[in-house]
């Protein structure tokens, strides 16, 4: 039997608004995979194929205009689909879906970036994300567990999930410890269903975001969309501030949304004007208020920056 168990509690927490928004200049035309931050500098990671010629991370500062710091090739890299920053160990993480691997990248005394290969898996790295502990959090779809290393690659835990989420994609951790995953939701009628109704359901009903205890066995509340257009479509990417409160990047929809700490719908942040973007990688810097956008393919690769306000 599926539970979902939803507790309320009366929060002080004042709501946000889109203050100011600027847009980091581009001249390259890849797409784009990931953008996070690392002490004051925003990091850039392009989709440039197999080829180890072409620089693959694009290093900014972190206030306007955002000029340019350096290029990183990241030769041993194959096929990265993300990267994320852990201010504990002051380093960052590229995961590897075609050599199964996690590269490790820090700066070393004379300014230098050096790259080495952390962590070799038996699944196919995709998302990721780093907990305040420095822990780095990532998804197994082979044995459905939510997987946490430690800072010498080491497996702290591996967390089988409750069988009620399906297409697990990403994941974030809590304040308290309990995680927070992009997920598509099964139902009881589910199980009496051949695949292809299942699909088509899922289609129409699109995809969940779930709060698991810290078991991974128990949905305490999921995102409940009241209205159609509220929808979240496959392969959104989450980020996650003190609050609890949840920023979604839902590329298909081409917008970023806000979620609050008992995961009902706030707002959509942005566009925030009439023209769309695809909205596929973001990253939240709490210290500055700064949300980081990154998305698109090839002719259409952007990375804005948001700050936001507390009103």
């Amino acid at each position: 039997m599926f539970f979902v168990f939803n507790f309320f509690f009366i929060l002080d927490v004042r709501p946000i608004r889109i203050d100011v928004t600027q847009r980091i200049e581009l001249t390259e035309n890849e797409g784009i995979w990931g953008v996070t931050k690392l002490r004051n500098e925003i990091y850039v990671l392009f989709d440039t194929g197999y080829s180890p010629d072409v620089f693959r991370i694009r290093v900014f500062e972190d206030r306007y205009p955002f000029h340019l710091q350096t290029k990183i090739k990241g030769e041993e890299i194959r096929d990265s689909t993300d990267i994320v920053s852990s201010e504990k160990e002051n380093c960052l993480y590229f995961s590897d879906t075609e050599t199964k691997c996690v590269f490790k990248l820090t700066r070393e005394k004379d300014d230098q970036h050096k790259i080495i290969k952390w962590l070799t898996t038996d699944y196919r790295p995709e998302t990721m994300s780093v907990s305040r502990d420095g822990e780095l959090l990532m998804i197994n779809r082979l044995s459905h567990s939510l997987m946490i290393y430690g800072s010498d690659a080491e497996l702290i835990r591996s967390i089988p999930l409750t069988r009620y989420i399906k297409d697990l994609y990403h994941a974030v951790e809590t304040s308290i410890g309990n995680f927070i995953i992009m997920n598509r939701q099964e139902t009881e009628k589910d199980k009496h269903k051949h695949w292809s109704e299942i699909r088509k359901d899922v289609s129409n009903r699109g995809y969940d975001v779930s709060e698991l205890t810290r078991d991974g066995q128990m949905v305490i509340r999921r995102f409940i969309p009241s209205i159609k257009t509220q929808q979240l479509a496959h392969n959104c990417y989450l980020s996650i501030d003190s609050d609890d409160r949840v920023f979604v990047a839902d590329p298909v929809n081409d917008r970023v949304i806000l979620l609050d700490s008992d995961l009902k719908w706030n707002r959509i942040l942005c566009p925030t004007g009439e023209e769309k973007e695809e909205q596929r990688r973001l990253f939240y810097d709490e210290e500055m208020k700064q949300l980081i956008v990154g998305g698109g393919f090839s002719h259409n690769s952007q990375v804005n920056v948001y700050t936001l306000r507390l009103i």
